[in-house]
């Protein structure tokens, strides 16, 4: 059975529910989480996305990232994410709401902030890799575009919280 998204509006009135694929090929407004992973070394986990990917292969994303499926609430989505792609439970930080639309695009998200210390496990159906960086090579990740463009813009506006 496909992955059903919500297609919403501007303030988040579900319009149509669609499977996954054709939030994709149509661009239509979703919801959408980012989960940044930190550790206590003030490094970040990214993850690289597999090259089957139809949005960005092999780019690296901030975290884990993903659709928040129908009925799912943000924090449902950002804690199943997080399970099934690094198989974390850990307790979930809200950062700040972030609309981010571009020419494949279209969502309104929610981003959160996991403090992490322990073993991750990569799920390699999910991410091709994944790794601690610290800040500066964060910001050079944004700068040389490798992260997907929906990462690098909640990595900039993260990264600008904290100054």
């Amino acid at each position: 059975m496909p992955e059903l998204i919500e297609v919403i509006d501007d303030d988040f009135n579900v319009l149509k529910v669609v499977p996954r694929d054709e939030i994709i090929e149509k661009n239509l407004k979703h919801k959408s989480v980012v989960v940044i992973l930190r550790n206590n070394k003030n490094k970040f986990f990214v993850t690289q996305r597999k090259s089957r990917r139809r949005l960005f292969p092999l780019k690296w994303d901030l975290g884990v990232t993903g659709f928040v499926r129908e009925g799912e609430s943000f924090e449902q989505a950002a804690a199943r994410e997080l399970k099934n792609e690094l198989d974390v439970e850990a307790s979930l930080q809200f950062l700040f709401d972030f609309d981010y639309k571009s020419d494949v695009q279209d969502l309104k998200a929610k981003g959160f902030l996991v403090f992490y210390d322990d073993e991750i496990v990569l799920n390699k159906d999910e991410c091709q890799d994944g790794k601690w960086i610290s800040l500066k090579e964060l910001e050079y990740f944004i700068d040389s575009k490798l992260l997907s463009r929906d990462t690098a813009f909640i990595g900039d506006k993260y990264i600008e919280s904290l100054t």
